[in-house]
């Protein structure tokens, strides 16, 4: 069977500047994508992901989401989307798959969601045994960095480990309190 990303990579090798991803304002061709797959897969693989471990994707859609999925199964890994919205239901769901042992939290910037909101995902994730790594993937610190206070780090630390990928997308974005 052919994967979605054998078939981007197949395409990147065979029509490069073919456009590939038209998300809002980013447009992408197939030798972009494959780059930004391959990038992204390289980072996952360094955090330990590997062939046969399913990793449970919470983010919006977005540019980053489809590059993300064709990431994890780029690593022949298993690609489960879960409700940015995480509510009960998906917190169980997460709970009775013994095989998820990897959560990354991205899109829609967990960051933003009040602290009291976001500790209760954290803290309903940490209780699952399985779960052994749970990442934030934000860009808070680079256009935000009033939103990261003492409070919101104490916070975080009750959650240890936590990994916390920033995104930083040009020098620009970022605010005179980020330098």
């Amino acid at each position: 069977m052919v994967s979605v990303s054998a078939s981007v990579a197949w395409w990147a090798r065979t029509e490069p500047d073919r456009l590939a991803l038209v998300y809002g304002a980013t447009r992408l061709n197939y030798g972009q994508l494959q780059q930004r797959v391959e990038r992204a897969a390289a980072l996952l693989s360094q955090q330990g992901v590997q062939a046969g471990d399913v990793v449970a994707l919470l983010m919006k859609n977005s540019a980053a989401y489809l590059e993300l999925s064709l990431a994890i199964s780029h690593l022949g890994a298993v690609f489960l989307p879960v409700n940015y919205r995480l509510g009960k239901e998906e917190v169980a769901y997460i709970a009775s798959h013994g095989a998820i042992r990897d959560v990354l939290l991205s899109g829609g910037d967990p960051l933003l969601l009040a602290d009291e909101t976001l500790d209760w995902v954290l803290t309903r994730l940490r209780r699952i045994p399985h779960v052994e790594i749970i990442r934030i993937g934000t860009k808070v610190p680079a256009v935000l960095p009033q939103r990261v206070t003492h409070k919101l780090v104490r916070m975080l630390r009750q959650h240890h480990p936590l990994m916390m990928s920033l995104h930083f997308t040009h020098p620009d974005e970022c605010t005179p309190e980020t330098h």
